[in-house]
């Protein structure tokens, strides 16, 4: 697994987590005040935890065998996934006073997370044939 690809793009995903909490706190705040809900300081910093470790499993599987690396990568995204409908239905049970902004509020993290991913392992996988 080159290290210093993962260290790239943990700082960049860090940054972009930072900038991107940060914008969506002062839209919520000062334009729409009456849609702020709780957890929109959180949802970023998931998607940095989930994206990260998604990731490095991705590299870390792309360093074996490649023709396995498809499987794996769909089975990982399949399971991620899996596990944004679970924390999407959590939250909607607990706070449903908040249910379309959380759910737009976290449609746009999952694009934004999603592509930010696919660009950096497409790239990774170019540069290392």
């Amino acid at each position: 697994m080159n290290e210093k690809h993962l260290r790239n793009f943990s700082i960049y995903l860090s940054l972009l987590t930072i900038v991107f909490t940060a914008a969506g706190w002062f839209i919520f705040k000062t334009w729409f005040p009456e849609k702020y809900f709780k957890g929109i300081l959180l949802i970023p910093l998931l998607f940095f935890c989930i994206t990260l470790a998604l990731h490095w499993y991705l590299l870390k599987s792309s360093r074996k065998e490649i023709i396995k690396f498809t499987p794996r990568y769909i089975g990982a995204t399949g399971i991620k996934m899996m596990l944004y409908v679970i924390i999407i239905i959590i939250y909607l049970l607990i706070d449903r006073e908040y249910a379309v902004s959380f759910l737009v509020f976290f449609l746009f993290c999952y694009l934004l997370y999603s592509t930010i991913e696919i660009i950096s392992i497409l790239k990774y996988l170019r540069n290392n044939k």
